[in-house]
């Protein structure tokens, strides 16, 4: 974006390539690295995105899981945190959800397989799961 917004300007700098940045760019996206700190709008926006952020989660940490230990989902969500500042708390939630008792989710310890599997679930098929519960509520009370 900036090189663009200095090419309209008329003041780029001659060291900037764009098919360098571009090629940079496309090869990050197409490795899945292309999410690391980026906002939950842009890493929660395209399957694609959302796919890359599950695997880079599981690549990041996934040697929790060889030792056995378990979390929180607030520790979960921590841990998300470091790859995506304002990844919401809600979707950490539901994934505690899928795998503990509706009123057991904040302090309970989970796997980080169990976690990761619930997770991935949650997180890529968030907005049909959400649309079914409206749905689904919906017709349940009339």
């Amino acid at each position: 974006k900036q090189w663009y917004q200095r090419r309209v300007r008329g003041d780029s700098d001659p060291k900037l390539q764009p098919h360098r940045f571009l090629s940079d760019y496309f090869s990050r996206v197409s490795q899945g690295n292309h999410v690391v700190h980026q906002a939950y709008s842009y890493v929660s926006i395209t399957p694609h995105n959302r796919a890359s952020f599950v695997k880079l989660f599981w690549k990041c940490y996934r040697t929790i899981g060889n030792h056995g230990d378990m979390l929180t989902a607030k520790e979960y969500h921590a841990l998300i945190q470091l790859l995506c500042p304002d990844f919401p708390f809600t979707i950490v939630q539901s994934a505690a959800r899928i795998i503990l008792m509706d009123d057991a989710v904040s302090d309970c310890l989970m796997a980080f397989q169990d976690f990761l599997y619930a997770f991935q679930v949650q997180f890529y098929y968030n907005e049909f799961l959400s649309a079914c519960r409206e749905l689904y509520l919906s017709l349940s009370a009339g």
